[in-house]
């Protein structure tokens, strides 16, 4: 991966993702569960580009009435002209992908998933997940209620959601059939801000789940930490634009909380990359 907006870059070992599938088997025998199935899914950028072409086009082209771009988020001063939009992108066909393998499965063996998370595998989590959760000490029995992040919040955190699974599948496969209708109104209400991620998940996403009856909350405590490939982890990820309750759960010592979850020792000094606060933990193995 090469440098820019989300770091220094580095090399992506993607094979490395396999090993999640003996980590939770191994997880499962040790609590005495039921094997779970654990699946992946792959491409590559050939195939992407040819498959997203005429988007990452129109991205690039498409101007408003004044003549400013219409669809890139122009006035997200973070973002990195086009490279950070194909990102998006990306981002977006992943989570598509993600998705539909777990429905095909689902299908094949006639199941119908009740609830779904949506978690990333490129950081490193700190702080338990119980996906019935809405905040400490409340369930949502009625599974009425998709939780998200109350941390990075731009207006709103889109770095994961858990809940009922027809919530979750707006937020994971409406996003591309969404776009042109956030497009237009964003023309009108907040122009500027088209492709913008967490504004077209505030604005669009979010108002899709609540249309059909599902409430939208942030969890009081949920913290995790961005890991880059050059394998540094952004220890202050939860320390901005972030709920208080969430910094008042979290131990002082970020070294010590980072090396006891990943199981080996980091480097003594925190690194600044870009406005982030980091930990060298590379593996010398």
């Amino acid at each position: 991966e090469e440098s820019g907006r989300s770091g220094a870059g580095g090399s992506i070992h993607f094979e490395d993702i396999k090993l999640l599938r003996q980590a939770v088997h191994e997880a499962a025998r040790e609590t005495h569960m039921r094997i779970p199935h654990v699946g992946f899914a792959s491409d590559n950028h050939d195939t992407f580009a040819e498959q997203y072409a005429a988007l990452l086009r129109r991205i690039r082209t498409e101007r408003d009435a004044r003549g400013r771009p219409r669809i890139y988020p122009w006035r997200a001063g973070t973002y990195t002209r086009y490279a950070t939009t194909d990102n998006i992108v990306k981002m977006w066909h992943t989570i598509h992908t993600a998705w539909e393998t777990m429905r095909r499965h689902a299908g094949a063996r006639g199941r119908a998933y009740a609830r779904v998370a949506m978690l990333r595998n490129d950081v490193v989590y700190v702080t338990p997940i119980d996906i019935y959760e809405v905040r400490p000490g409340r369930k949502d029995a009625g599974n009425r209620v998709a939780v998200v992040p109350g941390f990075g919040r731009h207006p709103i955190s889109d770095r994961m959601i858990y809940g009922p699974a027809p919530a979750v599948e707006i937020w994971a496969s409406h996003r591309f059939k969404l776009l042109d209708k956030h497009v237009e109104w964003v023309l009108k209400n907040d122009p500027g801000w088209g492709l913008h991620s967490e504004r077209f998940v505030n604005y669009t996403l979010f108002s899709a789940i609540r249309s059909e009856g599902f409430q939208i909350e942030e969890h009081d405590t949920i913290c995790f930490f961005r890991a880059r490939p050059d394998e540094s982890v952004w220890v202050s990820d939860c320390d901005t634009f972030s709920k208080t309750s969430i910094l008042k759960n979290l131990p002082k010592n970020r070294k010590e909380l980072v090396e006891s979850v990943i199981g080996r020792q980091c480097g003594d000094r925190f690194i600044h990359i870009q406005s982030h606060t980091a930990l060298n933990c590379t593996s010398y193995d």
